[in-house]
Order: structure tokens, then sequence, then C-alpha cells
């Protein structure tokens, strides 16, 4: 994935990439609250939400990748812990109207499942035949 495509709203986001961007951001707020705390400057305040407003982008891939609408990130902000059924849910193995599967060697391009299981099944059904 790109730098650019972290801040974009359009295609969809493995729960993999999505746990990453999480962690980046809950380590950079423990880094600016500490910070904030050993030097009361109020400009740290605003970058705290400067960087809870990046992870916004990726809020809206993953729920996408779910197969629902990216208004649904509002309620992530609002209720943190709707974050715990973007870590847990998996994401629509098919394309979707959000864009095609983010997760590479899926039966829509041709590759079989990443375990190989479609390409076995072709094989298989081919030879009773």
């Amino acid at each position: 994935m790109n730098p650019i495509d972290f801040l974009s709203f359009k295609g969809r986001t493995r729960r993999k990439h999505f746990a990453f961007a999480l962690l980046i951001v809950i380590a950079l707020l423990f880094a600016i609250n500490t910070a904030w705390q050993m030097t009361h400057i109020k400009a740290i305040i605003l970058s705290r939400y400067l960087v809870t407003a990046a992870l916004i982008p990726s809020c809206v891939r993953r729920i996408h990748d779910i197969g629902l609408s990216g208004w649904f990130a509002i309620a992530a902000f609002i209720m943190p812990l709707f974050f715990i059924p973007l870590l847990v849910l998996p994401g629509f193995p098919e394309a979707n109207k959000y864009g095609a599967s983010p997760k590479p060697g899926l039966p829509d391009d041709g590759l079989g499942d990443s375990d190989g299981d479609a390409i076995n099944r072709r094989d298989t059904i081919q030879r009773i035949e």
C-alpha cells in the first residue's frame, strides 16, 4: 500500500492494514500525550486531533471492505468499541460496490484462494469429469 493511499477514502482495506494504521495512531497519540504532559504546550493538543483525523480514511476503507457505507465511521469515533468489529470481522471475499477484494489470490482475480482451495477444487472437478 502506498503512503498516498493511506489518505484515500476510495477502495477497501484488509484487517491487517487497518490494524497497522490503528497501532501507528495509538503510538503517536501516546507520544503526543507524553510530550504534552512534559511541556504543556497547547499546540501539541492540536496535533492529537490531526493524528486522529488521519485514521478516518483507513476506517472508511475498512468499513467498505465489510460492505457497509463509509458513514459508519462516525460510529467508530463516537463509540471507540466499534473499532473491535473492524479488527475482527472478515471482509467480503469477492468484489463489492466499493471495489475489488484487497486480499490477493481470491477467486475473483483468477488466482484461487490464498491457500489454493479453489484451484484444488477446480482440478478435482476436472478429474471427475
